[in-house]
C-alpha cells in the first residue's frame, strides 16, 4: 500500500484555453509533474500523465476533451485512493470529491459575496452555496492573497487555523512569440489585460479615451481578454464613440493570446493598464514585475 498521495483536480483545465484559475490549475500541474507523489484526477477518473503533460505544453484542455473519443482505459479514482494509507484532495477551485482523508482547497475570491453586482444572480447561487459547504469539509482553505483571507475570515467565518496563504508568482516562458499584427508596431503602446466582464472595469479605459482622444495620437491601446459576461467590448466601443479609433487602428482588441504573446506584450508595451474593481490577486500585475514594466492599477488589494 502507498504511504501517501497527493490528487490533484485538474477540472479547470479542460477549458480550451488557460487563463485566471485554470492557469493557476496548470502551474500547479506543471509542478505536480515534477512529484513522485502527485496523482491527477479529472471527474472519476486519474488522468495519466502523459495526458496531463500535453495539457501544460498546449495550454489547452483540447486533448482532455478528446480521451472519450479514444479507446484509452482509464484507471477509476475511487481505487486509486483505497490503495492509499494516506490520501489528499488538492483543489485548484471547488471541491468536486469529497472521499479523501484529508482536502484542501485554493480560494482565489470572494467577489461573488463582496460584490455580487458583477455576476449573475445563478452565479452568486451557485457559487455561494458551493462556498459555504467547501469551507465547512475542507481541513486546509489556500487562500491566494492576504485579502482573500480576510475575506474568507470575515465572511465564511471558518475554523482560522485552517486557513493558509500562499501567494501566486508568475511562470516566464523560456521563448517569445509576436504575431505579424504586433511585428510592425514600433511605437508606445499600453496593454490593458482582463476578462471583458464587470469587474474588469476596462470600460473605464475606454470613457478615458472617449474623453482625451489625442492620447491615442500617442500610444495605441491594446485590449487583451476573453469575452466574460454582462458587458461586451463591441458594445462599449459603440457607447463611447471609439469606432474610428479601432478602425484606424489606435485601439486593438485580442480575445485570446498565448503565454508567449503575452508576455512580447508586456516586455514591449510602455505600461500595463490594470483597472479592476476588485481582485483575490491579480495576476497581471505580479507579470508585469519581471517584464519590467510600469503598472497602473485602479486600487491595491494584495
Amino acid at each position: 500500500m502507498n504511504t501517501k498521495k497527493i490528487f490533484l483536480d485538474i477540472s479547470p483545465m479542460q477549458e480550451l484555453s488557460y487563463t485566471g484559475i485554470p492557469k493557476v490549475a496548470m502551474e500547479l500541474a506543471r509542478y505536480g509533474l515534477t512529484q513522485d507523489d502527485v496523482v491527477f484526477f479529472w471527474d472519476d477518473y486519474i488522468i495519466p500523465r502523459y495526458i496531463v503533460e500535453e495539457l501544460v505544453n498546449n495550454q489547452s484542455g483540447v486533448f482532455l476533451h478528446t480521451i472519450a473519443n479514444e479507446s484509452i482505459t482509464l484507471e477509476p479514482l475511487v481505487g486509486s485512493v483505497a490503495e492509499c494509507e494516506k490520501s489528499i484532495g488538492l483543489f485548484p477551485n471547488v471541491m468536486t470529491r469529497f472521499f479523501f482523508d484529508r482536502h484542501a482547497q485554493i480560494i482565489h475570491d470572494l467577489v461573488f459575496i463582496t460584490s455580487p453586482e458583477y455576476h449573475h444572480q445563478d452565479t452568486i447561487r451557485h457559487h455561494g452555496t458551493t462556498i459555504l459547504r467547501d469551507s465547512g469539509l475542507s481541513d486546509a482553505l489556500i487562500c491566494v492573497s492576504q485579502s482573500t483571507a480576510y475575506d474568507v475570515k470575515h465572511y465564511l467565518q471558518p475554523n482560522t487555523k485552517n486557513i493558509y496563504v500562499a501567494s501566486l508568482g508568475a511562470h516566464i516562458p523560456t521563448k517569445t512569440k509576436l504575431t505579424s499584427v504586433f511585428e510592425t508596431i514600433t511605437e508606445r503602446f499600453v496593454l490593458v489585460m482582463g476578462t471583458v466582464e464587470p469587474r474588469k472595469n476596462i470600460e473605464l479605459a475606454l470613457q478615458y479615451l472617449s474623453q482625451n482622444r489625442d492620447c491615442l495620437n500617442d500610444y495605441a491601446f491594446v485590449f487583451c481578454g476573453k469575452d466574460g459576461w454582462l458587458i461586451s467590448f463591441d458594445e462599449l466601443i459603440g457607447k463611447y464613440n471609439l469606432v474610428n479609433e479601432v478602425a484606424r487602428g489606435r485601439i486593438l482588441r485580442l480575445p485570446y493570446v498565448s503565454e508567449e504573446l503575452k508576455w512580447d506584450l508586456l516586455t514591449k508595451a510602455s505600461l500595463l493598464l490594470f483597472p479592476s474593481y476588485y481582485e483575490g490577486f491579480g495576476l497581471p500585475v505580479i507579470e508585469a514585475l519581471p517584464a519590467e514594466r510600469q503598472f497602473s492599477p485602479r486600487a491595491h488589494q494584495v
